[in-house]
């Protein structure tokens, strides 16, 4: 909200984090303190790497 009750719009970081399909997470990337420091909305996301957390390759 600014001075006068209006609210204006903030920036938007999306991570979503690498690793080869083998590891990672998105607690890697600091996005609280981007957040803190910086007027933006962090958005992280972590998603399944398989069903046993690893690329897994039927060949």
């Amino acid at each position: 909200m600014t001075g006068a009750g209006v609210s204006r719009p903030y920036p938007v970081m999306v991570y979503i984090h690498g690793g080869d399909f083998s590891h990672g997470a998105s607690n890697l990337f600091p996005g609280h303190m981007m957040a803190g420091f910086y007027e933006v909305v962090v958005v992280t996301i972590n998603y399944r790497l398989g069903a046993l957390g690893e690329n897994i390759i039927i060949s």
